[in-house]
């Protein structure tokens, strides 16, 4: 049986999520708590069994399914159109057709093993300094669109492992709703979008937000 479903996990508590100093010297790192939460989250995370799991390249998300992946011998793919986006208060909305370079994403050594950069539409990139609502909103557009393609092709289930702003508007986009980002993520928040297979593209919400550890 088809189980066509997508997980949305938001990262672990980041040192920035702590402080609510987001300045790019910490906020990509996990905080204590959140490297607890990290090694917390490794045995609910093994009893969804998905098919493939991909991550947004920033640091925060990657340090919180290591943990998981060194486990359990999995690997996972970064995709750049996953990091953070949509945290502005202008929320200006239209498709942005080209994009501006960004750095180009370099994994550490310790993390080949765990991670390869799977990009598509989106070059192989950090997000550039100074991105506007719309340009993170069309790369949100854009993971959507891909996930349909990959729901559509070789895997039946996803673990999307991203951000507080990007995952809501993700998770409205695969429910047919304008993204609006209505749905908070606390950290290690997960939501599950699940289709019936007798209602093929009659996607539900089973659960939002549900928090993988108590940490």
């Amino acid at each position: 049986m088809t189980r066509n479903e997508v997980y949305l996990l938001r990262h672990a508590q980041s040192v920035g999520n702590k402080t609510g100093e987001y300045d790019t010297s910490n906020h990509g790192a996990l905080s204590d708590r959140g490297r607890r939460q990290a090694d917390a989250i490794v045995d609910p995370l093994a009893e969804l069994s998905v098919d493939s799991i991909l991550v947004s390249p920033l640091e925060r998300a990657r340090r919180t399914v290591r943990p998981y992946l060194a486990a359990t011998d999995e690997t996972a793919e970064v995709w750049p159109e996953l990091s953070e986006a949509c945290w502005h208060t202008d929320h200006e909305d239209r498709r942005v057709e080209a994009f501006d370079e960004g750095r180009p994403i370099e994994l550490p050594a310790d993390e080949a093993r765990y991670f390869s950069v799977a990009p598509d539409e989106y070059p192989p990139q950090h997000t550039p300094e100074g991105e506007r609502y719309a340009a993170g909103l069309t790369r949100i557009r854009l993971a959507h669109e891909r996930i349909e393609r990959r729901l559509d092709g070789p895997d039946d289930s996803l673990l999307v492992v991203a951000h507080g702003h990007l995952n809501p508007r993700l998770a409205e986009l695969l429910l047919d709703m304008d993204p609006y980002g209505r749905m908070d993520h606390a950290n290690t928040g997960l939501t599950r979008i699940w289709e019936p297979p007798e209602e093929k593209h009659d996607r539900r919400l089973a659960f939002c937000n549900r928090p993988l550890t108590d940490e």
